[in-house]
């Protein structure tokens, strides 16, 4: 008899969701951390206010379609 397949399954389907939401949404603190740093750095070397805010706001929209498509 061959496994159930895991999509098919509403647990598995279930557990797969989870998995992928949970792996997303890590990846969107860890992404907030390194913006948190990037902004809150004392005397950061090389990087100028308008390009860090620059980068920041292109790592949040970016972030923001990630998650976008996690939900979708």
């Amino acid at each position: 008899m061959p496994a159930a397949d895991p999509q098919t399954t509403t647990s598995g389907a279930a557990i797969l969701r989870f998995l992928r939401v949970t792996l997303h949404l890590s990846f969107a603190v860890l992404l907030l951390v390194a913006i948190l740093r990037l902004h809150l750095a004392a005397g950061a070397v090389g990087a100028a206010a308008g390009q860090r805010l620059a980068w920041s706001l292109l790592a949040l929209a970016l972030a923001a379609a990630y998650l976008a498509g996690t939900i979708l």
